[in-house]
């Protein structure tokens, strides 16, 4: 071979290497981009937090209907994004365990379209405070 030869032969080579790395770089951010998309599929199955206030009886949003005895008492709290079919759990903030633990109130839930219906013993005389968690029973695709 001689110089000229080689030096092609060389130019070739990294022409080909280029290619070949470009092709790996490709496949690359393709492979990242689905992976991706799938935690953002798997991010939506995520469960959805908030806190709420459960009203007092100053607030005459309490209503008595004699069923679920003895909690016979209750309200529908609105929460964006709840279904009838989703799980509400709620929990109460520390600050006010005394005030539900005076009135009574169910340590369940009732989900509603866009709302969580929650029971009491008594009607509470003081706003308690919650966390809320929704987990959503439907299987979405993913």
């Amino acid at each position: 071979m001689n110089k000229v030869t080689i030096e092609e032969h060389l130019r070739l080579c990294a022409e080909m290497a280029k290619r070949f790395a470009g092709g790996l770089v490709s496949e690359l951010a393709e492979t990242a981009s689905a992976a991706m998309d799938e935690m953002d599929r798997a991010k939506a199955d995520m469960p959805k937090t908030g806190t709420v206030l459960i009203p007092p009886d100053a607030s005459k949003k309490w209503q008595s209907d004699g069923k679920n005895a003895p909690y016979v008492n209750y309200t529908d709290i609105s929460i964006s994004g709840a279904a009838a079919d989703d799980r509400i759990d709620i929990t109460v903030e520390p600050s006010s365990l005394t005030s539900a633990g005076e009135c009574g109130l169910c340590p369940t839930t009732e989900s509603l379209d866009g709302a969580v219906r929650v029971r009491a013993v008594a009607v509470p005389t003081l706003p308690i405070s919650v966390r809320y968690r929704i987990e959503s029973t439907t299987a979405k695709g993913v």
